[in-house]
């Protein structure tokens, strides 16, 4: 079997500070726009050399019709990562066009936090 090649930009995020416990849903949201977000995981990867916090967060976003259906609407999944105080300091998102959804999608959005980010909310929104 060939080994795989990796590349300096990638972390392994088993090395990463895992961020996991700290990542909310509003799942009210996810009803809203017929999607249920899961299989979340959230590594603080490092810190820039201007100070900005690397962070990944990656989840599936489920449609609820069940795989094979397409949205009745394309969804943007944000992502809000929040300091102790409670400022935003870094905002990703990723957008599912209704046309190319069918049922299932991995995400993967990387935040450039200006703080060392405590709490995380991910949700989606048409």
């Amino acid at each position: 079997m060939a080994e795989l090649t990796r590349f300096p930009w990638e972390p392994e995020l088993q090395d990463a500070k895992d961020l996991t416990p700290f990542v909310e849903r509003i799942e009210r949201l996810e009803d809203l726009c017929g999607v249920r977000i899961g299989g979340i995981s959230a590594h603080h990867d490092s810190v820039m050399a201007d100070g900005r916090h690397f962070i990944r967060v990656m989840a599936e976003v489920i449609g609820l019709a069940g795989i094979g259906h397409v949205l009745d609407a394309s969804v943007t999944v944000q992502c809000v990562a929040y300091d102790a105080t409670g400022r935003v300091v870094g905002v990703a998102d990723e957008m599912l066009w209704r046309e190319g959804f069918r049922g299932l999608h991995a995400l993967s959005v990387n935040l450039f936090c200006q703080a060392e980010p405590t709490r995380f909310v991910i949700f989606p929104r048409k």
